[in-house]
């Protein structure tokens, strides 16, 4: 019973994380709200790990580090959390018999659970610097940074920076998870196989355990939205 009220409080926070997501990439999308369903929609943003509603330029200056830092750092801050927490558990195991030793193969698959998480909020993040904007002026900006010109200067840069990102955040996890659903119906018979990958298939009918892909796939078009 515990084992399925687990499992059941996971799904059904994943749930409300993806509708949550869904809200923030309105607000991206190029249609002329109203004002009050405007800054409603913006607050979701930042399930989108769009930190500008915490204003971080008051830490760092107006430039693009103050403005993508915190949303390309998010992810790695998480994944080294679960690592670290993994150490700092073996460490304790050793010390006192009150705390138990984490396996890695938990600690991988508590990875994966929070990188399928933040999948569609890395993808909106590092496409976003691809997406620009026309001014009055004549010269295109950068949408989430109107202060900087596209194609030029700054940008050449953070364009070098989004290519190492997306290998990193987009395409790097999309390979892994089309790997575990390649092998997992050989491989579900290995233990170690099956729990460090748990977060691929636990939420699905054993029949569609396939579906997560789906769901990856799903979150990459919806990214794509505002790009395109």
């Amino acid at each position: 019973v515990e084992v399925a009220e687990g499992v059941l409080a996971s799904i059904t926070f994943g749930v409300i994380i993806t509708f949550v997501q869904g809200l923030g990439i309105l607000s991206h999308l190029n249609f002329h709200f109203p004002v009050g369903l405007s800054e409603f929609l913006n607050f979701f943003k930042i399930f989108l790990l769009d930190v500008e509603v915490l204003r971080p330029t008051c830490f760092f200056r107006n430039n693009l580090f103050g403005h993508y830092a915190g949303s390309l750092m998010t992810p790695a801050f998480v994944l080294g959390a679960c690592v670290t927490w993994y150490w700092i558990a073996k460490a304790l195991a050793r010390c006192t018999k009150r705390c138990c030793e984490l396996s890695w193969d938990g600690t991988v698959n508590a990875m994966g659970l929070h990188g399928h998480l933040l999948y569609v909020s890395m993808c909106m993040s590092i496409l976003s610097m691809w997406v620009c904007g026309s001014n009055p002026s004549g010269k295109d900006t950068l949408k989430s940074a109107p202060y900087t010109l596209c194609y030029a200067g700054e940008h050449v840069a953070l364009m070098a920076v989004g290519g190492v990102a997306g290998t990193l955040y987009v395409l790097l996890p999309l390979s892994l998870y089309v790997r575990a659903v390649f092998l997992l119906p050989s491989h579900v018979v290995n233990q170690s196989f099956a729990i460090r990958h748990k977060s691929v298939y636990f939420k699905f009918h054993p029949c569609s355990f396939w579906y997560g892909l789906v769901h990856m796939t799903r979150s990459l078009l919806l990214a794509l939205i505002p790009v395109v």
